[in-house]
């Protein structure tokens, strides 16, 4: 049983911890300090053995970030419950932490049973997604706001040239020129100039909102783009029609990933290339707070989910760049004095941390 390894694994942990407390005591260091330190080297390697041990599941960074605030929230949880049997009731410090473990124990295991390690935890968030996007991004007034919300400021712009920046970087990287190229959902067009710059021949460009298109439109009036009213998931193109699909801020959002690659498979010519983004990470997974208003739920993706993605509906990972180390809205806040500091350090903050990675995959032949 799961709890039965659970138990083992808090046995060790349990075993390190203690040994840790009981040191820091002897040498006379503060109960609660000691409790505190002994508590962090315990879950240094409770994630790993019961993401391989316990629960046998894959794990992500998305999952690790619910991991430590879980412990952080059962690590508060411990402090105040011991100091309320040492401090009020007069335990015996050493005493009162092995009631700590005790009582901690089975809310920690079905809480990590259920918010971090279960495999299913990603089909609930999917049913539990009820809003209708199409018409979230159909209204006038979000259409009208949504470039001013998200890039209308200084830390906005630097995001937005971290997303286009790194789609050529990719797009560059593989192929000299593209011939015919789709970008899908198109939105507002922010990503057309990259197909430009890449060198497409004829840019198509979708989207399932009809003021999106408007406002697309309008921004590019004396370009020849082909925009049309499209649904993602059965778009009115014919099959092999592209050598490239530019997909931009769709896959986070999309409630039936499988389905969306079955479309894009359908739609590129053999050995295309779709080129897309995911997040790694972010708080609006953790909790629902502003969901409505930012358009719904939201889905995150590991390294080892979109290979297998691709692989089951014909496509290969050919390379990857993630960027940002914030959730891309914080940036909007960011005082545009500080964003030089911003950007020297992401130039060096580690890959595993970034909340984006922005995908280049290829149809197989």
């Amino acid at each position: 049983m799961k709890i039965i390894k659970f138990g083992a694994v808090g046995m060790v942990n349990t075993c390190i911890s203690y040994t840790i407390f009981l040191s820091l005591i002897l040498l006379g260091g503060n109960y609660l300090v000691a409790s505190f330190i002994s508590y962090v080297c315990g879950v240094a390697i409770s994630f790993r053995l019961n993401t391989r041990y316990t629960f046998l599941v894959d794990s992500n960074w998305n999952d690790f970030l619910r991991f430590i605030l879980l412990n952080t929230l059962g690590l508060f949880f411990g402090l105040l419950l011991l100091a309320f049997l040492s401090g009020w009731l007069l335990m015996s410090p050493l005493i009162a932490q092995i009631v700590v473990v005790v009582l901690r124990f089975p809310l920690m295991y079905f809480a990590s049973d259920y918010l971090v390690f279960d495999v299913n935890k990603d089909e609930r968030n999917v049913s539990k997604n009820k809003q209708n996007k199409v018409q979230f991004y159909s209204g006038a007034d979000v259409v009208e706001k949504y470039e001013q919300l998200r890039f209308s400021n200084a830390g906005g712009q630097y995001v937005h040239e971290c997303e286009e920046n790194a789609f050529l970087l990719l797009l560059q990287q593989h192929r000299s020129s593209y011939e015919n190229a789709l970008d899908i959902p198109t939105g507002t067009g922010r990503m057309l100039p990259v197909l430009n710059r890449v060198g497409c021949a004829l840019i198509s460009a979708g989207d399932a909102s009809e003021e999106m298109l408007k406002v697309c439109g309008e921004k590019y009036s004396d370009a020849c783009f082909d925009l049309s009213k499209q649904d993602i998931y059965q778009t009115s193109y014919n099959n092999d029609s592209f050598d490239l699909i530019l997909s931009c801020r769709f896959l986070f959002h999309c409630d039936n990933q499988a389905d969306l690659l079955r479309e894009f498979n359908r739609l590129l010519k053999p050995g295309g290339c779709l080129v897309m983004d995911t997040l790694s990470w972010s708080p609006r997974t953790w909790c629902s707070l502003f969901t409505d208003k930012l358009g719904g739920s939201i889905y995150t993706n590991s390294v080892k989910s979109i290979e297998v993605l691709g692989a089951e509906h014909g496509f290969k990972v050919v390379d990857s760049v993630n960027i940002l180390s914030m959730p891309s809205f914080i940036y909007n806040f960011i005082p545009n004095f500080m964003l030089p500091l911003v950007k020297v350090t992401e130039s060096f903050w580690p890959n595993i941390l970034k909340t984006k990675r922005v995908w280049l995959l290829e149809k197989n032949e």
